[in-house]
Order: structure tokens, then sequence, then C-alpha cells
């Protein structure tokens, strides 16, 4: 599973990266065999010198047969991977998971 990080207008970018795939690697474990690849973007919307909640992380995970696209917007970055990262782990589980474990004996 290919997983990129691309921080944008944000102090720490290197730090932030690694941080990222680390959580959306832990998040996504348990399905890489059907996710294809990992785009996340982490922006800073109104720039450096403003505080508040405009701290964006917009994730894309490309499947064989389909993508999923979500956003999470905070006033700290670390905090918006973090959630974005248990939310996209829900929707997979919520979605693959009659794929991955069917039920037997089911009429």
């Amino acid at each position: 599973m290919e997983i990129q990080v691309k921080a944008k207008g944000l102090p720490t970018a290197k730090i932030l990266r690694e941080h990222a795939q680390r959580r959306i690697r832990e998040a996504l474990g348990g399905f890489g065999n059907v996710v294809q690849s990992v785009t996340l973007r982490l922006s800073d919307i109104n720039g450096p010198h403003n505080d508040g909640v405009d701290k964006l992380a917009h994730i894309v995970v490309q499947l064989r047969n389909r993508s999923f696209v979500m956003e999470e917007l905070s006033a700290d970055i670390h905090s918006a991977i973090d959630r974005l990262a248990h939310r996209i782990r829900q929707k997979l589980a919520r979605q693959l998971e009659p794929l991955l474990n069917p039920i037997h004996g089911r009429r």
C-alpha cells in the first residue's frame, strides 16, 4: 500500500508527514490487501498568521474498484490527522467487513 503525504503551508512538514504516515498505516493495517494507494493532503487554510479552526486534512483512499474521500478540519493538524485516521478505518470496516468476513450458513 502506497501512502503519499503532502504538507503545504505547515511548519515541521517532515514530522507531520511521519506522524500522518504512521497513523494512516495503523488505521488501514487490516485492509492493506484491498487498499491500492492513499493520498493525504495537509494544509493550513488561512496561513501561519491566523489561528482558529483552519488546519485541513484531506484523504483519498483508492481501492481496486472504488475510492473514498474524507476531510477533517481542526485547530490542530495532529488532531485532524488522528480523527481522520479513525474515521477512515471505521468507514472501510463498515464497507468491507461483509466482503472480508462473509456470514456462513446464511439463508
